[in-house]
């Protein structure tokens, strides 16, 4: 759940970089409406405080329409769906179906995810 949160973070303060140039926000918006899935194969680190080794892990991420896949090689069988109706994971063989009503914190994640994605960053400023 701390890795969501570091995520969410960091694409925050990336953000406000971007959020006040907006012919660059108009750049992108233009590249993205072109593009309507989109593929391509992540690595990620995560380090942990109580763990004197980071966690790598690696795969391949699908988007599609506002739907957000991630398969993982690495570890094996691990996977992340987020959609209009879901967030789910699969981490160690243990799904969790994570709560995105209004107001929770997983639906805001959910939103500044697929945003980002779209290229949609006066949707993630909201």
């Amino acid at each position: 759940m701390k890795r969501w949160f570091t995520l969410f973070g960091l694409l925050m303060s990336s953000l406000l970089a971007f959020a006040a140039n907006p012919d660059l926000i108009a750049q992108i918006k233009a590249k993205n409406a072109t593009a309507q899935a989109r593929h391509c194969s992540f690595s990620q680190s995560k380090h942990i405080k109580m763990m004197a080794n980071p966690i790598d892990s690696k795969g391949t991420l699908y988007f599609e329409n506002g739907k957000m896949t991630m398969l993982y090689d690495q570890p094996a069988g691990d996977y992340l769906v987020i959609n209009d109706q879901q967030f789910v994971m699969q981490s160690r063989g243990k799904k969790l179906n994570h709560n995105i009503k209004v107001g929770s914190p997983m639906r805001t994640l959910r939103n500044t995810l697929i945003y980002c994605m779209q290229g949609d960053i006066n949707a993630i400023a909201q």
